[in-house]
């Protein structure tokens, strides 16, 4: 009994460092992108790594802790928890099917991970950003496809995603299978779970030695599934109430104080004579500062309220870092 407690408390010290050091790679090649601005994310090469050494249970652990760990930064980063979850499970069983030992078959998996990160997490964006472009890497490239051609928003934005999602796994695959590959072979034994390692040392009753334990493995991955989505689901509508009250707050600020800035008594002086008006460069300068106080505004403009209609007061604020659609 000793013997056996010792071994477990063994397995478990194994275990929690295994997903101590994923969740530590993760977070540090994922700032090492921010703080170098490199437009890749970086952020799942521990779990994939972390897949292939110690199966399923600890890279959902590594993949969902980091992204709570990152959200402590980007608050975002936490509603995509699901989808590194996702990508967890697939790295698994992509390597238990031994995908990574073919070439091919790697840049199969490649874009299976592509379409987890860029496919469902170009679906989580459209819905955090008020069903708009992103603020990420892709933005930009989403913002040019739009401009050149492409018929809507979201499929400009889902094809930004994706192909930088492309170039972002490639790169994690490659870095994750160069570390495994460079790992001793004491330590790849050591981190194996402990079915993967009775299947090496007897593979010919393994099926039915183990089929409850596959069992049991199976219903934990599902129960982290649906908790990661439960969690992100939450923390969806929660990030979404919250941003549009703040969005709501700074536009009511920026409009009160866009009102005291047009004296209401000049407006028909404005109206008549446009920029020669006596005052209106004051005014237009006013609230061109007004914008640059608040990147998050678009633009400002105004309007006169009349009995039988409205019409423009000549004022027109451009961000020139955002695109008017």
């Amino acid at each position: 009994m000793k013997k056996l407690n010792s071994n477990l408390f063994w397995r478990f010290k194994i275990f929690l460092a295994m997903v101590s050091g994923g969740i530590v790679l993760n977070f540090l090649l994922a700032n090492f992108a921010i703080h170098f601005k490199i437009p890749l994310y970086l952020d799942c090469v521990g779990s994939i790594l972390v897949a292939m050494l110690g199966g399923t249970i600890p890279a959902i652990l590594v993949g969902f802790f980091s992204n709570v760990i990152n959200s402590i930064y980007s608050p975002v980063t936490l509603y995509y928890g699901i989808i590194s979850i996702l990508i967890a499970v697939c790295a698994s069983h992509f390597h238990t099917k031994r995908y990574f030992k073919h070439v091919h078959k790697t840049i199969f998996v490649i874009f299976v991970f592509a379409v987890l990160g860029g496919g469902l997490g170009s679906v989580l964006t459209w819905f955090l950003f008020g069903f708009s472009f992103g603020e990420g890497f892709s933005a930009p490239l989403a913002h040019w496809l739009f401009a050149h051609g492409v018929s809507n928003q979201f499929s400009a934005q889902l094809g930004a995603d994706f192909v930088l999602d492309v170039v972002d796994k490639a790169a994690v695959v490659v870095m994750a299978l160069w570390i495994y590959r460079a790992l001793p072979q004491k330590v790849k034994l050591q981190c194996l779970p402990s079915y993967r390692m009775i299947e090496l040392v007897n593979s010919s009753d393994v099926h039915v030695r183990h089929t409850l334990l596959r069992k049991v493995i199976v219903i934990v991955v599902i129960a982290e599934i649906l908790l990661g989505a439960v969690a992100c689901s939450i923390g969806f509508f929660l990030y979404r109430d919250v941003a549009i009250r703040n969005y709501t707050a700074v536009g009511q600020g920026v409009v009160d104080a866009a009102a005291i800035l047009i004296d209401p008594e000049r407006v028909d002086a404005y109206l008549a004579e446009g920029r020669s008006a006596e005052g209106y460069a004051e005014v237009e300068k006013g609230l061109y500062d007004l914008q640059k106080s608040f990147p998050q505004v678009t633009y400002l403009y105004a309007y006169q309220i009349l009995p039988d209609g409205c019409e423009f007061v000549p004022f027109l604020v451009e961000n020139p870092g955002l695109q008017l659609v």
